[in-house]
């Protein structure tokens, strides 16, 4: 049984991350979570309303996941930080697109999102809600702090270490 899981945004970071959950194969999109109704439901995947009106009726589900798919480093933090606020205990979803090449001694945190082609090398550390978009080639022994992330394309040498938010 697939796990589910509930996207939060819906701009077009979010489409990115709705066509890696749906190639992951992992998660059943239940639907997803932003201001307003957007791109998303042209792929019609469901509204579910709003952060604030969404969290105030939710109940904990060992089964539902969900992930932060905005890519703005500090909206990001922000809204697990609403979320923490708010003392709900929420599982956070590992995205990994299938194409995507992890070293088996990389350690990849909760809430993270490796995107399309991505690689990730020996001895690396991705943190919480650290999104590597499509294309980024992160080499050995690098350390990213939660929330940053690595833009489309980026390529980073050995030993780098990027800063909370960067």
């Amino acid at each position: 049984m697939k796990k589910k899981i509930i996207i939060l945004g819906g701009g077009g970071h979010a489409g990115i991350i709705y066509d890696c959950i749906r190639a992951q194969k992992k998660f059943h999109i239940i639907g997803y979570i932003d201001r307003k109704p957007s791109l998303l439901s042209k792929e019609k995947i469901k509204y579910l309303g709003s952060e604030s009106t969404f969290f105030k009726k939710f109940k904990k589900d060992k089964n539902l996941f969900f992930t932060i798919a905005v890519g703005d480093n500090n909206k990001r933090k922000k809204i697990f930080d609403y979320i923490n606020k708010l003392k709900i205990e929420i599982n956070w979803g590992t995205i990994i697109h299938p194409s995507a090449s992890i070293s088996p001694l990389a350690v990849i945190d909760d809430g993270a999102q490796i995107l399309n082609g991505s690689i990730i090398s020996y001895k690396t550390k991705i943190s919480k809600h650290v999104c590597i978009n499509t294309g980024a080639i992160i080499d050995h022994d690098n350390y990213f702090q939660s929330f940053s992330s690595a833009g489309p394309g980026a390529c980073t040498g050995g030993n780098v270490e990027v800063g909370e938010s960067s």
